[in-house]
């Protein structure tokens, strides 16, 4: 174990105490260099651990100390085996101090994230529930796991299973005694992992609805909607009830959430239809709050996942749910508020015209029928309100014209129209300039032929915005360029748009320093723009490669893994539009990325590398024995919500899709492999299309119709067969169990390619196992036959293995065969 020693924590804690308490400029900067050499010994950590530890020093020093090291051990670094241990009894041992209780929770979760795991304190938590910091510490590792999602799965391991039993039915007591950190912590356990709570959620409903509503007991029972709805319709009366009253309060946002997970649920809804809407409606005014979250100095939210609970407010749920609620129950909804929109668009204050213009354009796209006799009055009154003096009101009805757009590009109001969006991109407010953006991307989309005339001026004007813009305003403008180059591809596909559309980007690129989040969109934006303009653009390919390389590793060395995954991305493009490219600077770095715990990173790394294969890169021989391993982790998936698995199921078909295409391309290399290999992707294709897999959320749902959709499915198939090309008999004596799957998966197989080498290879697989066609012979060759367009030496190779089956089958065969719906089909096809 760790020991200190004395001269240097006198040393540190004079260095922490003179950085906080004040000093000159020239010592804050021998301090930090100072700081930054020690922070190069792993022992470091300690000292500053042991300060922050010692009731005898100054409380701002030692907390100056803890902040320190959390900073530290954000940025992972190579720590012994010693001094984790010194460091895990040393924090255990500090959260009874209430003095640093936000500081140790803290620095205990983040060593929990960077070890990915640490069992013993959660051991710690369930003997001693009663200390509040016990309490606080697992409140902020269960919220630091939903911001890593893809570190849930860590809850799941085996190591967890019986402690986390027992914190859970001690938490559930402190909530009958109405314990608010133990309602924080259940509610957080529902929304990442709540496999373990599915035996006591009905316990768990029963307190919520039994205690004095507060923001714990309210987001319960949206959790509760999310994980359980079984459990919340049992109960509906009393949860709609208490979410109706919750909703007019300040975080009325979890209220409006709740009513829709319930969506769907149509008869459940009905008899608060009319409440909700008035409601809601209500909401929809600006507060101050709203308004400081539009101002300059909050630009960076723009960045925030727009899906993120930070980003949840009440007016911009409470439009989400009117819209859906308009969608769902159609015109009735506007003959319910028709009266009081019209009242709010006709009122002095611009607040209420602007929230009046909200609830109209929230309605638009369920209303129908029912709104569509009054547009020709509406659209003019709109169209006139991109003219109002209030910035907030110009962009407001901007979003709400454009709700209507598909019914503008029919009528003469078009030209007005465009002329209105352009007219507000010249305006100075970026509100304003967010919302022309953005409505043009929707004109775009619905009617790129009404616009191919205006492209040209367009996009000249785009070019001089490029360099006016900033913030989201800059943002939405990208996203406008991208639009451009994603709808009208074919249009654009000549040499002039080089000078109109890609080298304005990228200028911006060039001027742009690689720590800017805004190289996240430009990513984005310059990977639409390529594929469309492919090889005209091919000169630029290596410089941007090189790019992308230095946005890589700064994903790699920070925290934001932003610049890794959108660089990888754009990497991806240029390398699947080029002819040839020199890789020795990327292909280095694919190695730690898929050494990443960050599950996104892990996905793009090895769509990057199905990229690479595909190309015949001759460098990337030399890393394959290094990276195929690497690949293996991502082959799986993981029951949960969705978007966790969402992301797992995303990593295992990129994952999958790079070995089979490996198995292609180098056979030889991955030949004494593909018997683990097959055995991970089986087990995954089984997992995805098992019938009614009890999921996470406890619904006994289809596991196999979530997003995780039939085309993951088949990729993974895909990949099976292409396993056959490098070892076709590892492959025979593993295909039985999933022979039938694969016959169904083939027709979502869209890629020519892709449906010609697994079949190949599952053909070479088969021949070594016939046996595997005992039960599935029928709808293999139901699969054979309706492969359209079937390559004439894929045709041979099916020809031969179902001679040989026939053979093998002897008299039996042609009365088995015989009653196939599709026998002469297939004799036409095979000869057989």
């Amino acid at each position: 174990m760790w020991q200190s020693d004395s001269g240097i924590l006198a040393e540190v804690t004079s260095l922490i105490s003179d950085a906080v308490l004040g000093t000159n400029n020239a010592r804050q900067q021998e301090i930090a260099s100072r700081i930054s050499q020690l922070s190069q010994n792993p022992e470091f950590s300690c000292y500053l651990l042991l300060i922050l530890t010692t009731d005898s020093i100054n409380l701002t020093v030692r907390l100056a100390s803890g902040h320190t090291l959390k900073s530290i051990l954000e940025k992972k670094p190579d720590i012994p085996i010693g001094i984790i241990q010194y460091l895990q009894n040393k924090i255990l041992h500090a959260l009874a101090d209430p003095q640093i209780s936000s500081a140790i929770c803290s620095i205990a979760s983040t060593l929990y994230i960077i070890l990915e795991g640490w069992p013993e304190l959660f051991s710690f938590v369930a003997a001693n529930i009663n200390l509040v910091n016990s309490l606080n510490v697992l409140c902020v590792v269960f919220e630091d796991i939903s911001t890593y999602s893809a570190l849930a799965y860590l809850l799941s391991r085996p190591e967890y299973s019986e402690v986390l039993k027992t914190i859970i039915i001690k938490l559930l007591e402190l909530a009958q005694s109405q314990n608010l950190l133990a309602f924080k912590a259940m509610n957080q356990l529902l929304k990442i992992m709540p496999t373990p709570l599915m035996p006591l959620v009905s316990k768990y409903m029963d307190v919520l609805i039994s205690v004095p509503v507060n923001d714990y007991i309210a987001e319960g029972i949206f959790a509760l909607s999310c994980a359980r709805k079984d459990v919340v319709k049992r109960n509906f009366k009393e949860c709609a009830e208490i979410m109706m009253r919750y909703m007019a309060s300040e975080k009325g946002a979890i209220g409006c959430n709740f009513w829709m997970e319930f969506i769907r649920e149509k008869d459940l809804l009905q008899p608060y239809l009319e409440q909700l809407l008035f409601t809601v409606l209500g909401n929809l005014k600006l507060t101050d709050e709203d308004i400081m979250q539009m101002m300059p100095e909050n630009e960076d939210f723009r960045f925030d996942k727009e899906e993120g609970e930070k980003n949840w407010s009440k007016r911009r749920e409470s439009a989400i749910l009117m819209d859906n609620l308009g969608q769902r129950f159609g015109g009735i909804c506007f003959l319910i508020l028709q009266n009081a929109i019209q009242n709010l668009l006709l009122a002095q204050d611009w607040v209420s015209i602007e929230s009046g213009l909200l609830g109209l354009g929230a309605l638009a796209p369920g209303s129908g029928d029912t709104l569509l006799p009054s547009l020709p009055i509406f659209l003019p009154f709109l169209l006139q309100q991109t003219q109002h003096p209030e910035k907030l009101v110009v962009a407001m009805a901007l979003w709400t014209t454009s709700r209507f757009t598909d019914y503008i590009i029919s009528t003469t109001a078009f030209q007005t129209y465009l002329d209105a969006i352009m007219k507000a991109m010249s305006l100075r407010e970026s509100i304003v300039q967010q919302a022309a953006c953005t409505s043009f991307c929707i004109l775009i989309s619905r009617g790129p032929e009404d616009l191919q005339p205006y492209l040209d001026s367009i996009l000249q004007i785009f070019s001089q915005y490029l360099g006016l813009y900033h913030g989201k305003a800059l943002i939405n403008l990208l996203d406008a360029i991208s639009s451009v180059s994603d709808v009208m591809s074919e249009a654009i596909q000549d040499q002039k748009y080089i000078s109109l559309l890609f080298e304005p980007v990228i200028e911006l690129w060039n001027r742009t320093s690689n720590g800017e989040r805004l190289m996240w969109t430009l990513c984005e934006t310059l990977s639409s723009i390529i594929l469309s303009l492919g090889s005209l653009v091919e000169s630029y390919f290596q410089n941007l490669l090189g790019r992308c390389c230095q946005l890589v590793e700064i994903g790699l060395s920070e925290a934001e893994k932003q610049f890794a995954i959108k660089a990888l991305e754009l990497a991806g493009v240029i390398i699947e539009n080029s002819s040839q490219l020199d890789l020795s600077q990327l292909l280095p770095l694919i190695p730690p990325c898929l050494d990443q715990s960050d599950v996104s990173l892990r996905q793009y790394a090895s769509a990057t590398i199905g990229d690479i294969v595909s190309k015949s890169s001759p460098n990337f021989e030399n890393y394959m024995e290094n990276i195929i391993p690497k690949l293996y982790p991502c082959l799986c998936v993981l029951e949960g919500p969705e978007d966790i698995s969402s992301l797992f199921s995303l990593a295992c078909n990129n994952a999958a899709c790079a070995l089979g295409e490996i198995a292609v391309q180098y056979p030889k290399v991955i030949e004494n492999k593909v018997q683990i290999i097959a055995d991970k992707i089986i087990e995954c294709v089984c997992k995805i299309a098992a019938p009614l897999a009890y999921n996470a959320q406890g619904n006994n749902q289809d596991f196999s119709k979530g997003t995780h959709l039939p085309q993951v499915r088949a990729n993974l198939l895909c990949a099976v067969g292409k396993l056959g090309m490098a070892n076709s008999s590892a492959l025979g004596q593993r295909i039985t169990s999933v022979l039938y799957i694969w016959c169904e998966a083939m027709e979502f197989t869209v890629d020519p390619r892709d449906k010609y080498w697994s079949l190949k290879g599952l053909l070479r697989a088969l021949a070594c196992n016939l046996g595997a066609l005992d039960n599935t012979f029928q709808y293999f060759a139901k699969a054979l036959v309706d492969y359209k367009d079937m390559p004439d030496d894929l045709r041979g190779e099916t020809c031969a293995l179902l001679a040989q089956v026939k053979g093998f089958a002897g008299e039996g065969w042609e009365k088995y065969v015989g009653l196939l719906p599709f026998r002469q089909e297939l004799q036409a096809k095979f000869q057989v």
